[in-house]
């Protein structure tokens, strides 16, 4: 029984542990539903956050191909930029050097550049500007035209406003400004002269931002077409004056040498007379003035030599003191080393006694005129000789400068001055191959440079033998050729009286047939130089192949011809300008027969 207790007890017990332990499994049961439900979820969860997990990792690869994507392009980018940032570099070393280029080619140019804002101020100028203007590159920039060029201010100014205000260009504008300083040259320019262009220089908005400007001297170029159409005009006037001279010197000759021999017969209380000396005096008076017309126009007849200019001044000095009178103080420098120069003796004291004459006119409440003589070296080793005649007067005009070399051209009161002593001057030193210089200031006075060829070659004259005919008689025979027969039938007249054989002819042909016939006895031709058909120099060659021998007189008042290189070219010929008077004609003829009336050349050290 208590077996069966025992039993009984120990199933009891059994049951009670059976029934705990169902109890701790049902509740590990339950704990492990409970976990594993737990764990399913967090299975769940943790699914969830794998999903998560590989998302983000999958989102974290593809942000890291687009980052490497993003690195590639960004170090293309680089590169790119590196790239761009060296052609940059480049292109701005290439615009540098275009720009130093432009800068060069600028300064370099002889076309004057200048940019100006919209106040017209200075923006950039080029060297040739500044050269224009006499300033300094720097001094122009931000100043304005009147500032730093006040000269040619007035000539721009307006053009530079109109681009402005017109927004268009200008092209090809003749401008001109006044020269300053004194002159050298009376033929030279007294303005300066441009051809300019203007534009507007915009933004890269289209917006104006200034004004360009080129600028081109021309100065020289209208220099030289003044000097052409001077030519111009001399050579018409020249033309003029030698189409009249030689018909009109034979008219004089005509009335002088008919005056002298009325004069000659009539008796000294004659009433007559004074009318007689009246028309010899017009004549005198007429045959300067058509040797003054003939100076200026370079067609005068010159017969030069070696002159020494030294000795011209110190020859004419008291007579030029008489003329200026005593209000006015005349003094030499003369260069005791002057060379010689090859000109008309009688013209080189003409040309001294003009200027000197009109350096008085210009002194009209006294003064002091300086004569000057020296060499003048040029470039190349050229040596000039100059007389400068100084005066202190009221100087001359610019606007009259370029005139005075011009005939009739005069400054003076009316009938004060013919305005033909300047322009004489000009054609007689240009007809020796010099030149006149003039330099001017008004108020203080004048300087006029006569400049020669320097001739180490002097031309002596042979003494003359005392020469019969005037006062006396002598003998010979002539041929005389002379197509105007009021002259011819004259010159006869007188030389016949004298006691010559003259035979006569109006033609260079007809004179040939007449020597021809009377070739034995000819010994002295007395031609005209301007003859219809053959011409006097053409005839005297021809007659001396027939006989070297024979004497030449050439009678003209006007030839193309110079007289120097024929008498180079012939011996033994002279020259009898027109018009002459009977005495004169007798005393060359008479020089012709006795041997005298030659030149020969000689070296003077």
């Amino acid at each position: 029984m208590s077996h069966w207790l025992a039993l009984a007890a120990f199933c009891g017990a059994l049951a009670l542990v059976a029934g705990l332990v169902i109890v701790s499994l049902r509740r590990a049961w339950h704990k492990a539903a409970a976990s594993l439900a737990e764990s399913e979820a967090l299975g769940r969860q943790l699914a969830v956050q794998a999903d998560e997990l590989r998302r983000r990792v999958e989102e974290s690869e593809a942000l890291r191909a687009e980052l490497e994507l993003s690195n590639i392009e960004l170090v293309e980018a680089n590169a790119e930029a590196h790239h761009a940032r060296a052609s940059a570099e480049g292109a701005a070393r290439r615009k540098e050097e275009v720009l130093a280029i432009l800068d060069t080619v600028l300064d370099s140019s002889p076309v004057a550049f200048a940019l100006y804002d919209r106040g017209l101020r200075f923006i950039r100028i080029n060297r040739a500007f500044a050269d224009l203007t006499g300033q300094l590159v720097l001094d122009h920039i931000g100043a304005t035209l009147d500032e730093v060029a006040p000269a040619i201010a007035p000539a721009l100014l307006p053009q530079l406003q109109r681009v402005l205000n017109e927004d268009l260009p200008l092209r090809d504008v003749e401008l001109s400004a006044p020269a300053s300083g004194p002159r050298l040259e009376p033929q030279g320019p007294t303005q300066r002269h441009w051809l300019a262009s203007f534009y507007p220089v915009r933004t890269a908005r289209g917006g104006v931002l200034g004004v360009g400007a080129l600028m081109l001297e021309v100065s020289e170029r209208k220099s030289l077409e003044e000097q052409f159409r001077q030519a111009q005009k001399m050579e018409a006037v020249g033309r003029l004056a030698g189409g009249i001279a030689h018909d009109f010197n034979n008219l004089l000759t005509v009335m002088s040498s008919c005056s002298e021999l009325l004069l000659r017969d009539l008796d000294s209380d004659d009433h007559r007379r004074n009318d007689v000396e009246e028309i010899r005096r017009a004549a005198q008076r007429a045959a300067s003035l058509t040797r003054q017309l003939l100076a200026f126009s370079r067609k005068q007849i010159l017969q030069p030599t070696m002159v020494d200019l030294n000795a011209v001044v110190s020859d004419m000095e008291r007579m030029l003191r008489r003329v200026l009178g005593e209000d006015i103080q005349l003094e030499t420098m003369l260069d005791p080393e002057l060379g010689f120069v090859r000109a008309d003796p009688g013209q080189t004291e003409q040309v001294l006694m003009n200027l000197v004459v009109n350096a008085r006119d210009a002194m009209p409440r006294g003064g002091r005129i300086v004569l000057r003589t020296r060499n003048v070296p040029r470039p190349g080793g050229e040596t000039l000789v100059a007389l400068e005649v100084k005066d202190e007067g009221v100087g001359i005009a610019s606007d009259a400068l370029p005139h005075i070399f011009e005939p009739f051209y005069t400054t003076k009161e009316q009938g004060k001055g013919t305005g033909l002593g300047l322009s004489t001057v000009y054609g007689i030193v240009k007809q020796s191959g010099g030149d006149v210089e003039v330099e001017t200031t008004v108020g203080i006075g004048t300087t006029f440079r006569v400049v020669l060829p320097r001739y180490r070659e002097a031309v002596i004259a042979r003494p003359v033998s005392p020469a019969r005919g005037v006062g006396g008689r002598t003998s010979g025979t002539i041929l005389l050729v002379e197509d105007e027969e009021a002259v011819r039938s004259l010159a006869m007249r007188v030389l016949t009286r004298e006691g010559y054989v003259v035979h006569a002819a109006a033609r260079g042909d007809d004179a040939e047939r007449v020597f021809a016939a009377h070739e034995a006895d000819i010994a002295l031709l007395v031609a005209d130089i301007v003859l219809p058909g053959l011409g006097g120099i053409e005839l005297a060659q021809r007659l001396r192949t027939r006989r070297s021998s024979l004497k030449v007189l050439l009678m003209s008042g006007y030839t193309d011809r110079d007289f120097g290189v024929v008498q180079r070219d012939m011996e033994a010929v002279a020259l009898l300008q027109k018009p002459f008077t009977p005495d004169v004609l007798i005393k060359r003829v008479a020089e012709q027969f006795s041997g005298g009336g030659e030149t020969h050349s000689a070296r003077a050290g």
